[in-house]
C-alpha cells in the first residue's frame, strides 16, 4: 500500500472493519471449543480420548493463528523470505471473508484445481492481494458484477492464479492490479499478464512452483 492512493487505503481500512466482527465471532467459537476439549482432557479420559482432545485443541489453535494473520493483513511490514504456499488452502481460508467483502451485489466464485503444486511466495502478501481484489471489485459497483478466482498448474514449473472480473460497465483491467500484486511479481519471481481490453477482464498471476 502506498501513501499516494489514500482512497484505496481508506477502502481497505473500512473493509478490515467489515470483516473484523466475523473474524472475532469465529475466534470466539474456536475458543469455546478449546475450553471444552481442555475440560475433557482434565478429567480422566483414556489415551485415545486424550489424543483426540489434544488434536482438536491444536487444530483450533492453528485456525486462530490464521485468523489473526487475516486481521494483520494490511499492517506495515517488510517482505518476508518466500516460503512454500498452498494457494488453494490460502484462498479457501479466506473464502468466507472474500464473499463478505465483495458484498451482495457482486458474486464470488472460487474454482480450485486438485493436486496443485505448492507455490513459492509470501503468504501474507498473497492474503493482502486477494482481500484487495475483493475490496476493489466491490468499490467498482458493477451491475451484475462477479469476481472469479481459479488455480491451475502452469508450464515452466509455475502455479497460475487466474482472477476474472466481469460486470457493467466493463471494468478496466488495471482494476485487478494492486501494489501488493506488483510486490509479489517484483520480489518473489512471479509474472503477471493482463487480458486484452477487448476480452474478459482477467489477470494471470504466475507464481514459481516450490521445490518439493
Amino acid at each position: 500500500m502506498t501513501q499516494s492512493d489514500p482512497e484505496k487505503h481508506r477502502r481497505r481500512l473500512e473493509a478490515l472493519g467489515r470483516i473484523s466482527p466475523a473474524v472475532a465471532h469465529d475466534i470466539n467459537n474456536l475458543l469455546s471449543g478449546i475450553m471444552g476439549y481442555s475440560q475433557m482432557a482434565q478429567g480422566d479420559p483414556g489415551k485415545e480420548e486424550l489424543n483426540l482432545c489434544l488434536e482438536e485443541i491444536e487444530k483450533a489453535g492453528r485456525r486462530i493463528a490464521s485468523l489473526a494473520r487475516i486481521l494483520q493483513t494490511w499492517s506495515p511490514r517488510a517482505p518476508d523470505q518466500p516460503g512454500t504456499v498452498d494457494l488453494n488452502a490460502v484462498i479457501a481460508d479466506l473464502e468466507k471473508y472474500l464473499r463478505l467483502l465483495v458484498g451482495p451485489e457482486t458474486r464470488f466464485r472460487f474454482t480450485p484445481t486438485a493436486d496443485l503444486p505448492p507455490a513459492r511466495a509470501d503468504s501474507t502478501l498473497l492474503r493482502r492481494a486477494l482481500l484487495g481484489l475483493a475490496v476493489d471489485a466491490a468499490s467498482l459497483q458493477l451491475e451484475g458484477g462477479a469476481l472469479s478466482l481459479e488455480t491451475r498448474p502452469a508450464a515452466g514449473a509455475r502455479v497460475l492464479l487466474l482472477a476474472t472480473l466481469s460486470g457493467t460497465p466493463a471494468p478496466d483491467p488495471g482494476a485487478l492490479v494492486s501494489d501488493d500484486i506488483g510486490e509479489i511479481v517484483e520480489t518473489y519471481g512471479g509474472e503477471m499478464e493482463l487480458a486484452p481490453r477487448e476480452g474478459p477482464t482477467a489477470l494471470h498471476l504466475y507464481l514459481p512452483a516450490a521445490t518439493r
